[in-house]
């Protein structure tokens, strides 16, 4: 009884849970010296939130239930330090659930490739936090306050978690893992929109005007957060930006667009397709010359709402409908693949790998000087959707 006990531990109204981080370059006209003077320069802004776990009873209902914190140094885990020193409580990054990362940040492969270090050998990290990345700064982005709903790197948890596998998400480890197998990975976007900015909207005001002067990044705004499109990672730095559609089209290909849904024009409107189950199947081959892949892609759903004047029951209208349905599809996987060979270069499928595991002697063949040949690669979609329900009895 008396070996037991927790007395080296900290207390909990003592201790600081860091839920969110942010990384963002250091913005060198800030001209601020480092802890070690002149001779080592910041080149980090570490943003963490915290949420007022002893206060947030009395603070749920005014939206002020977490503490926001900055520092300014030349390495992350400095950074970190940096923000313990300045805080009456010992600050705890165990239960840290999201890591967002600025667009100035991801654009040098140094800062980034630092970055994935820090992460990986901090065994205090969850392996399963959320990446993500922002056009702007992450400091903006965890500044945010969500009215009604908990701190950000909650509502991100909360979010992937009740998605199920529908959601389209990177964790720690698996960004590690596509850096360290390809170069290459995907890092989800998130994006801020002020409610000032809806104000504007619909008042008709233009939403470019300068309303402040630093952009809402150094105070607590209220607004919302979007998901959709992706930063796409090539040599541990920023090649482009993929939107929503085409990140759906990336997703087509990995057979992981449960939940998601698609619309098309019918002959009185717009149909959407609520997909319940997809599946890809991928296969190499050689013509002429050049490495060709088929993509099979097989995907059920149900109609969830249409124009009351069609008529489903005609076999050779649902039939036009499930044509469209795949027309569409195939477009989808087809734009994605075409801006990843030809403007940015990113084999993000993994298919260098994917061709070693299924046909060796092709990948002796094109192995080797994989860019060129994946730009080169014929992409050839191949869909068929099957439409389980039109929620017409017959």
């Amino acid at each position: 009884m008396f070996s037991t006990g927790c007395w080296d531990k900290v207390e909990l109204e003592n201790r600081g849970f860091i839920v969110s981080f942010g990384l963002d370059q250091y913005d060198k006209s800030n001209k601020s010296l480092s802890l070690e003077g002149e001779d080592v320069q910041n080149r980090y802004t570490v943003t963490i939130a915290m949420p007022k776990v002893m206060d947030m009873k009395e603070n749920a209902v005014k939206d002020q239930n977490k503490i926001v914190k900055t520092a300014d140094s030349p390495t992350v885990s400095s950074g970190i330090q940096l923000l313990d020193t300045s805080s009456s409580q010992k600050l705890y990054v165990g239960q840290a659930k999201l890591l967002v990362l600025g667009k100035d940040l991801l654009s040098g492969e140094d800062l980034f490739r630092q970055v994935v270090d820090a992460m990986e050998r901090n065994r205090d990290i969850s392996r399963k936090l959320y990446l993500m990345s922002t056009k702007e700064q992450a400091k903006a982005i965890l500044m945010l306050n969500l009215p009604g709903e908990p701190e950000l790197g909650i509502f991100v948890d909360n979010y992937y978690k009740n998605s199920g596998s529908s959601g389209f998400y990177k964790t720690l480890e698996k960004v590690i893992s596509d850096l360290h197998s390809t170069g290459c990975t995907l890092i989800p976007e998130i994006e801020k929109r002020l409610e000032t900015e809806q104000e504007d909207e619909d008042k008709g005001e233009d939403k470019d005007k300068e309303t402040d002067t630093d952009n809402g990044n150094n105070k607590e705004q209220d607004g919302e957060i979007f998901f959709g499109g992706c930063a796409v990672i090539k040599d541990y730095q920023l090649a482009g930006w993929l939107n929503d559609i085409e990140t759906r089209g990336y997703a087509w290909v990995m057979g992981n667009c449960r939940d998601s849904e698609i619309t098309i024009k019918s002959d009185n409107g717009y149909m959407p397709l609520k997909v319940s189950k997809s599946k890809a199947r991928i296969k190499f081959s050689q013509d002429g010359g050049k490495l060709e892949c088929l993509i099979r892609v097989n995907v059920s759903g149900a109609i969830s709402e249409y124009n009351s004047a069609a008529d489903l029951t005609d076999m050779n209208k649902l039939n036009a409908y499930k044509a469209s349905l795949e027309q569409a599809i195939s477009k989808e996987i087809t734009q994605t693949s075409s801006r990843l060979q030809t403007e940015i270069g990113a084999d993000i499928y993994n298919f260098k790998d994917l061709l070693r595991k299924k046909n060796r002697q092709l990948f002796l063949t094109y192995g080797e000087d994989w860019e060129k040949h994946f730009r080169e690669m014929h992409i050839i979609p191949v869909i068929k959707v099957d439409i389980i329900s039109t929620g017409t009895i017959i």
